[in-house]
């Protein structure tokens, strides 16, 4: 039983049925089988018009599923960045390191925590209903 593979799946199912969610695609997957690893970025339509893009990378050591790389992009429908988080490890400056995020604009950049798709998701439903209510 490959761990990469399952979490993967689980993680693009849960994208699908995010009820945000208009339109799911696949913009490039690929599973290392030989050693339990495997990369999937996507972009999310949502219905507000705005775009989320994920990536992982995950690979398995000792049995266990550790999340390598990361990167969530939330943007505008005119494709302005809204904020992203990710753990590249090139700002060694920024207390999280490698957490971060960046805010409104690409050299905007601050601290973060480790963040999950669970978390982002959580954020930008929360974010859409105050837009809505306003």
């Amino acid at each position: 039983m490959f761990l990469s593979k399952n979490y993967l799946y689980q993680l693009k199912q849960k994208l699908r049925n995010w009820p945000p969610a208009e339109e799911v695609t696949i913009l490039r997957k690929k599973l290392l089988t030989d050693v339990d690893a495997g990369y999937i970025r996507m972009r999310v339509q949502l219905q507000d018009g705005h775009l989320l893009e994920v990536s992982e990378y995950v690979s398995v050591e000792t049995g266990r599923l550790i999340r390598t790389s990361y990167s969530y992009h939330w943007q505008d429908r005119t494709g302005k960045l809204i904020q992203r988080w990710d753990n590249a490890p090139h700002h060694p400056h920024v207390k999280t390191y490698p957490y971060h995020t960046h805010l409104q604009e690409e050299s905007n950049i601050i601290a973060s925590e480790e963040m999950t798709i669970d978390k982002i998701l959580k954020m930008i439903a929360s974010n859409m209903t105050l837009t809505e209510e306003k």
